[in-house]
């Protein structure tokens, strides 16, 4: 079995305080994909079936995501947050590659501390949409202090951590993420490394 997605692309977001609390905003991403996803036996390969077993296919996507985000005033600063992804229009559409629309809830708090700022969130959103609800749910911790950004996640199925430093308008970051195969029976996980390096223009 092969599974494998290269995916390109661009995200703007933009956000507007509604009235005093209450926030709006919209993501925008265009995105070109090309994926392989595949189950065969390795002798077909050598057939002229089976040239067509590892052709990418192709797909490019427009999503208008829209997100809203209220903090409570009380003193841990609480929020309620809704996002609606993969809202838009595909190219083609493929069953192997399944994205359908999405609504997401999270919910965050900002416990006050002598030094830097805390936020812990929980978040209910899918990876491959064929997960329960417990298996949505992830928790995660940002902390700041100066320049630098502690992260971390957990979920039923992997977790991740990280950091990231931005000084004036150069910024980077290493975060380091495992998370469980398609299939749970299998015992099989994803470890993925993501560097990022940045200047604000």
């Amino acid at each position: 079995e092969i599974y494998a997605v290269e995916e390109n692309g661009f995200a703007f977001q933009t956000g507007y305080e509604l009235f005093s609390g209450f926030f709006a905003g919209v993501q925008t991403r265009f995105l070109k994909r090309r994926f392989i996803r595949q189950r065969f036996k390795l002798v077909a390969l050598a057939t002229d079936e089976g040239k067509a077993l590892l052709k990418p296919k192709k797909q490019s996507a427009t999503y208008i995501e829209p997100g809203l985000t209220y903090f409570i005033p009380l003193p841990w600063k609480p929020r309620v947050s809704l996002f609606v992804a993969n809202v838009g229009y595909t190219s083609q559409q493929h069953d192997e590659l399944y994205a359908p629309v999405e609504t997401q809830f999270g919910l965050g708090v900002s416990p006050p501390l002598r030094w830097g700022d805390l936020d812990l969130s929980v978040e209910v959103r899918s990876m491959n949409y064929e997960e329960d609800l417990v298996e949505r749910m992830r928790l995660g911790l940002l902390y700041h202090f100066g320049s630098m950004y502690l992260s971390g996640g957990v979920d039923i199925n992997g977790y991740s951590a990280g950091v990231y430093y931005g000084l004036e308008k150069i910024n980077a970051g290493i975060v380091y993420s495992t998370t469980q195969g398609m299939s749970n029976s299998d015992g099989f996980y994803t470890q993925t490394v993501y560097v990022q390096l940045g200047w604000q223009i």
